[in-house]
């Protein structure tokens, strides 16, 4: 049996606040001690909705002020989950990978298509991907 997942609570509050891609970006944005403003531009955010990012990220800890009102900068717990993020984003690519060549191989195996035609289709496409 699996282990049970600690900190469920503190898991969801921050799932919660990095529920979107621009959320994300935004994280990543705080590491590199951007104007609010200029956050706000680049997530393509509306101000009312930046701020709830902000304030949510800021009680739970992920960001604090650098001194000037308009600037603030990831706290260590923000660099700790942002690099989290960051290891969890690149142990997807592989995961998706494999789901996908599963449904190439499901849907292939059961056209009749041989395992000959699908290396050159991945070949063809692999040539059109580096072009």
């Amino acid at each position: 049996m699996a282990s049970e997942i600690p900190n469920k609570r503190a898991l969801g509050e921050i799932f919660n606040a990095l529920s979107s891609e621009a959320r994300i970006k935004a994280l990543e944005l705080f590491e590199q001690r951007k104007a609010l403003g200029e956050i706000k531009q680049l997530i393509k955010m509306s101000r009312s909705g930046f701020q709830k990012v902000v304030d949510s990220f800021r009680k739970l800890g992920l960001i604090e002020e650098t001194g000037h009102r308009s600037y603030y900068k990831l706290s260590v717990k923000g660099e700790m989950v942002l690099q989290m993020i960051r290891d969890f984003g690149n142990r997807l690519e592989p995961i998706e990978k494999m789901i996908a060549m599963q449904k190439i191989k499901s849907i292939a195996y059961g056209s009749g298509i041989t395992e000959e035609d699908i290396r050159k289709l991945f070949e063809n496409l692999r040539r059109e991907k580096n072009g």
